[in-house]
Formats: C-alpha cells, structure tokens, sequence
C-alpha cells in the first residue's frame, strides 16, 4: 500500500532480503545486478526470477525455461537471437512510443 518505506531501506544495500513469499532477494543498482549477473554458479536463475515465486516444481530439469530463468549455456542462442532488438540504436528507435506510453 505504501511502497516509500520499502524503497527508502532497500536503497541502502545492494541487496535487499525480505521474508516475503518465502523469502526473497531484490538486487538494486548497476554494479550490484552485474555482479550477481556474472556470478552463476552462485546466484542460479534456474530456479526463479519472479518477484513473487510460486512453490512449483520449477526445479525439475525438465521443467521449460525462458532466457530470464536460464543460465549459458541454455540461454546463450536465445540471446544471441535477441541481442540486435536491445541495441542502444534499436532501442532509441522505441524512445517515442515509449515516451507516450508513459
């Protein structure tokens, strides 16, 4: 209902903990999300990304997986395919829509 206190602790530390769904982690500013980016045999995303992770059987090695909850090297043809849509020219292309969207 009120977000600002939450805001207002998480912005101290890079990584804010809370015991919400079961307990969770939100990784807050550039350097820290490049470093848990790039520290994968430790901050798997194989077992969730979602703010609100659900007690499903996500852990399965079957279970499907999207870029968001893979690692390399699942992940690394998919963003092979969608790294030209992110480029900073192809993303200042969508700077007016998404100036009128907001």
């Amino acid at each position: 209902r009120d977000p600002f206190p939450f805001w207002a602790a998480a912005r101290g530390c890079p990584v804010h903990t809370s015991e919400r769904w079961g307990g969770s982690h939100l990784v807050i500013g550039y350097d820290a999300v490049v470093e848990a980016a790039s520290n994968v045999p430790t901050l798997t995303s194989t077992l969730g990304t979602s703010a609100a992770p659900t007690l499903d059987d996500r852990t399965r090695a079957d279970y499907p997986r999207s870029i968001i909850n893979s690692d390399p090297p699942v992940h690394t043809p998919i963003r092979r395919v969608m790294l030209p849509t992110f480029s900073p020219a192809m993303v200042q292309t969508y700077e007016p829509i998404t100036t009128a969207l907001c």
